[in-house]
C-alpha cells in the first residue's frame, strides 16, 4: 500500500483554492433580478465575507442542503460508474450499507438512483470507463478536445 502524497510543498491560494465556485456561485446570485435578491434580505452580502453578512441565511441553508446531499449524490455517480448493485457489491461494499444507502436516497430524492437524474449533472460513462482501463493496462489517454459538448 503507497502512503499518501505530502501536499504541504503545493499548497492552496487559500481555503476557497483558486475560488472557482465561490465566483460560480457569486455570478449566478448577481444575475438574479434586484427585486429577488432584495426580497431574501441578501442584497449586497455578495461583496463581504458571507460568513460576516449579517443576514446569510439563504447562502447557508443552502450549504447545509449540499453537505446532507453531497453523500448521496456521491452514491449516485458510485451507482452508475460502477454499474449497480452488483458491481458495487463485487467491489466490497455491505450489502445492507447498499440498500441503506438505496433507501436514504430514495427518501431524499423520491426515486431509485437506477432511475434518477440530475439535470444538472452530467455524466460520461463512456469516457470515464475507457480512461480506467486505459489506466489500468497503462496506455496512454486519448488527448482532450479542445470543443466542449452541450
Amino acid at each position: 500500500m503507497s502512503s499518501p502524497p505530502d501536499l504541504r510543498a503545493s499548497k492552496m491560494e487559500s481555503s476557497e483554492g483558486r475560488g472557482i465556485a465561490r465566483d460560480r456561485w457569486l455570478r449566478w446570485w448577481r444575475l438574479l433580478p434586484a427585486d429577488v435578491r432584495r426580497a431574501s434580505d441578501l442584497e449586497g452580502f455578495d461583496r463581504v465575507d458571507p460568513r460576516e453578512a449579517p443576514s446569510a441565511n439563504l447562502w447557508k441553508d443552502q450549504a447545509s442542503a449540499v453537505r446532507e446531499q453531497s453523500e448521496l449524490i456521491g452514491f449516485w455517480i458510485a451507482w452508475h460508474q460502477a454499474g449497480g448493485f452488483q458491481a458495487l457489491e463485487m467491489s466490497g461494499w455491505n450489502r445492507a450499507t447498499i440498500y441503506r444507502k438505496l433507501r436514504l436516497f430514495r427518501t431524499e430524492f423520491g426515486n431509485h438512483p437506477d432511475e434518477h437524474d440530475f439535470d444538472w449533472v452530467r455524466l460520461d460513462l463512456s469516457k470515464c470507463w475507457t480512461n480506467e482501463i486505459l489506466d489500468a493496462l497503462g496506455a496512454a489517454r486519448p488527448a482532450k478536445s479542445k470543443t466542449r459538448k452541450k
